[in-house]
């Protein structure tokens, strides 16, 4: 009968080790989720900012193309 309750004993501290160490990976996954989010933001305004200088760009190409057509005639 002890046999049993040793058991029960082990299989009781082996689940709170495991209750213990899923929490810590939750936490862990948490902390990356907030990591990517933070690079996505980050991203996303590089990729406004290279927006922005295609449509710069596409003006500078118009002004361009117009100064060529003007010189070429």
């Amino acid at each position: 009968m002890h046999a049993i309750y040793e058991l029960i004993f082990k299989i009781s501290t082996t689940q709170g080790r495991h209750t213990n160490r899923l929490a810590e990976i939750t936490e862990d996954i948490a902390a990356i989720r907030a990591s990517v989010a933070g690079h996505d933001a980050r991203f996303g305004r590089i990729e406004g900012k290279l927006e922005a200088h295609d449509a710069r760009f596409e003006t500078l190409e118009t002004k361009l193309d117009r100064v060529l057509e003007i010189l070429e005639r």
